[in-house]
């Protein structure tokens, strides 16, 4: 079992994989016990799991299908209820990043080892998230990237360049993408 950890109010929530049922799910605390729900049970899925809460407090997990090759983005709505949107063909969800707004940005890896991050932005409609591909991401050669919003909207990326060994941050606060090394 492997997950991520995150602050739902005051008490702790996790989104992970359960082996076994190789089941994707959440669980809460709710003072004395942990509450565990089943997000998705259909093929393998759950691995690579990622959790961000957003300002509204809803949590959003991401994760793959590995029957699939894909990645799956859930989002819990006000009474609970789970929806779940495939935004990319993927062999890991890298990143999941929820504005003020309640939109979501979700980095990934192509369906390989070796293709390049992509970034896909997930905006609020009546019936969920429609996604969208940035195709000027500058994610060619990179790995393993986390990203995260700032009080503006706007978006950061930390990412691992495994050929070159170094850390390379990319920001699109001014508009356009840039990058620096680390």
């Amino acid at each position: 079992m492997g997950g991520k950890v995150g602050a739902f109010g005051e008490l702790p929530v996790l989104g992970f994989f359960k082996g076994g049922t190789e089941d994707a799910m959440f669980a809460e605390w709710d003072g004395s016990t942990w509450i565990e729900t089943t997000v998705e049970s259909a093929n393998r899925v759950g691995k690579a799991m990622r959790l961000a809460v957003g300002a509204d407090g809803r949590p959003r997990i991401a994760y793959l299908d590995q029957d699939q090759s894909s990645a799956h983005v859930a989002e819990r709505d006000a009474s609970g209820v789970w929806s779940i949107t495939v935004p990319a063909q993927s062999t890991d969800p890298a990143g999941l990043a929820v504005d003020f707004n309640g939109d979501v940005a979700l980095l990934v890896r192509g369906t390989n080892q070796s293709a390049p991050l992509q970034l896909y932005s997930g905006s609020k409609t009546g019936s969920g998230l429609a996604w969208t591909h940035d195709p000027g991401f500058p994610g060619s050669g990179l790995s393993y990237g986390q990203i995260a919003f700032d009080a503006a909207g706007n978006l950061h990326v930390v990412a691992a360049d495994p050929q070159g060994g170094a850390l390379v941050y990319m920001t699109n606060a001014s508009g356009t993408w840039t990058s620096s090394c680390a």
